[in-house]
């Protein structure tokens, strides 16, 4: 499922971030990097709905906020475009729409699949990947998720399946088609134990009194964004937009205001 919402912004180059990042340019630059990230006059962003380092709603408000989401809008300020937001259930549809085309920036794990379709950039942080068990779980630890009759929900088509199909050698998968069903399913005993980053499985632990999530990982994500191929004329430009998002404060931020926990900015990411 797909929604959209279409925003108009302010005059170029205002950002609403703690800290301010400097100009695009001038003139024919300008131009340039304009048509070249946004071909149709709005940037179209992807986010993957319920994933805090993508976009979540406020529960009281239903405010957009997380990290892909407000990089994205900021983006569009800085470019002096309008924007639309297109929501997806599953990080699969994000990654197709910008490997297609049909949309032009979202946030993007680097490991993954789909990673050869699209320009990626350096990572903006790292996320741990873990395990969301509900309340008296005897599973205990990553390690302890690997044990026969052990059935462990990943979200369908993502590297977390990837990943573990790779290396648990007893505990079965049980692919699920979006992140809203995986409270419900865990609830109700549809698996043991549910596996992704840690930004999102914290989220999903705030509406599951009793559950926790497991200290350690099997994996390490390498967050970042992406743009379709074939726009590379931008992408030194992106990268310099990113390092100074980075260094402004607004990912952190952007983090906070989302409650994405769990989160690695190394100062080497800084630079």
């Amino acid at each position: 499922m797909k929604r959209r919402l279409f925003l108009a912004v302010p005059a170029p180059y205002i950002l609403s971030s703690c800290a301010s990042v400097r100009p695009v340019g001038t003139g024919e630059d300008v131009a340039v990097v304009r048509r070249t990230l946004v071909p149709t006059g709005t940037l179209r962003i992807a986010v993957l709905n319920g994933a805090p380092t993508s976009m979540v709603r406020d529960p009281a408000t239903g405010e957009r906020r997380g990290v892909g989401y407000e990089i994205g809008v900021e983006l569009a300020k800085r470019l002096g475009v309008p924007f639309e937001v297109m929501e997806f259930s599953a990080f699969a549809q994000v990654a197709e729409a910008i490997a297609s085309g049909r949309a032009d920036f979202g946030a993007f794990n680097a490991a993954s699949d789909r990673a050869r379709d699209v320009w990626v950039s350096k990572p903006l942080f790292l996320q741990e990947s873990s395990y969301l068990v509900p309340a008296g779980s005897r599973i205990t630890s990553p390690a302890l998720a690997d044990q026969a009759g052990i059935r462990i929900g990943v979200q369908q088509n993502s590297t977390s399946q990837r990943v573990l199909g790779g290396v648990l050698k007893q505990a079965t998968l049980v692919p699920v088609p979006n992140l809203q069903n995986v409270p419900a399913m865990l609830t109700g005993g549809q698996f043991d134990a549910f596996a992704t980053n840690k930004g999102i499985l914290f989220d999903l632990a705030d509406r599951l009194p009793g559950s926790r999530v497991l200290e350690g990982s099997f994996t390490t994500e390498r967050q970042s964004v992406a743009v379709p191929k074939g726009r590379e004329v931008a992408t030194a430009f992106l990268e310099q937009f990113l390092q100074d998002v980075r260094a402004s404060g607004l990912v952190a931020e952007s983090a906070r205001r989302a409650r994405a926990r769990g989160l690695i900015i190394p100062d080497s990411l800084m630079h």
